[in-house]
């Protein structure tokens, strides 16, 4: 198929310390990608790009497991182009305890930018919990969860490889 490269991207994060050991972040990331009215083209972003504007656990997961939710294009790092398509946001907060140990809260909404006829753009609201504590300077452990309240945009894309299937 013909790759268009000519795509458009933003992102913004502004983080403030509101204390001594918490912190409050927002960011914003614009991705403009597939224009429904062509076909055979990837828009927006490099391949390369796949792990999306900012980490979380489920939307903008770098997890490239095989399968995952259904979808080969999210599942797959050789074929996932992350999110190419959205406009999102993130609030998030930082609290550090102790001198090794980060705690962080996050939320985010996406939409899709451009969809085709019958597809709704919301792709819904992420909820994350992290935990990170640094066993040495260059090793950590990490542990999260996240919660999803997925938009309308899983239901009426076909997002599964021309499978038909939804994620």
């Amino acid at each position: 198929g013909e790759l268009d490269l000519g795509g458009l991207g933003g992102y913004a994060g502004v983080f403030l310390p509101v204390g001594p050991s918490v912190s409050i972040g927002l960011e914003g990331a614009y991705t403009r990608g597939d224009d429904p009215g062509t076909t055979g083209r990837n828009e927006g972003v490099f391949s390369a790009d796949y792990e999306g504007p900012y980490g979380s656990v489920i939307f903008y997961n770098n997890m490239d497991y095989s399968g995952y939710g259904g979808d080969s294009q999210s599942s797959s790092y050789g074929t996932d182009f992350g999110v190419r398509n959205a406009v999102t946001g993130k609030f998030s907060a930082v609290f550090t305890p102790l001198k090794n140990l980060s705690l962080t809260g996050a939320g985010l909404y996406a939409a899709a930018d451009q969809t085709r006829a019958g597809v709704d753009k919301a792709m819904g609201w992420e909820f994350d919990v992290i935990a990170v504590y640094g066993i040495t300077e260059n090793v950590s452990f990490t542990l999260g969860v996240g919660y999803a309240m997925l938009g309308d945009y899983w239901l009426s894309a076909p997002i599964a490889g021309g499978a038909g299937r939804k994620p």
